[in-house]
């Protein structure tokens, strides 16, 4: 996405995050029911490409953006045993 000055551009992605319902157990990859904080970060460039050999093709345009940007920490209260449905979405 090539932005103009002061231009934005909004997307909406879905995240879901694995909740175990005991916090005592010991499940990797998942966070414990409570009250949490957590942040998003989204990459900008993609890893496979070096941005700093590309960064005199981008003058023309403007500013080649390649750090991640990362949300303000947001408060969440995730459940124990919460009532489940599907989804819809695919399994990955």
């Amino acid at each position: 996405m090539v932005l103009k000055h002061n231009q934005t551009y909004e997307f909406t992605a879905v995240e879901g995050i694995p909740v175990r319902n005991n916090s005592a157990d010991e499940v990797p990859g998942t966070a414990y029911p409570g009250d949490l904080a957590f942040s998003i970060e989204l990459q900008t460039w993609p890893f496979s490409r070096d941005a700093s050999t590309l960064q005199k093709d981008w003058a023309r345009f403007g500013d080649l953006i390649t750090a991640p940007v990362i949300g303000y920490p947001t408060l969440i209260k995730l459940p124990a045993n919460p009532v489940t449905e599907k989804c819809g979405l695919p399994a990955p």
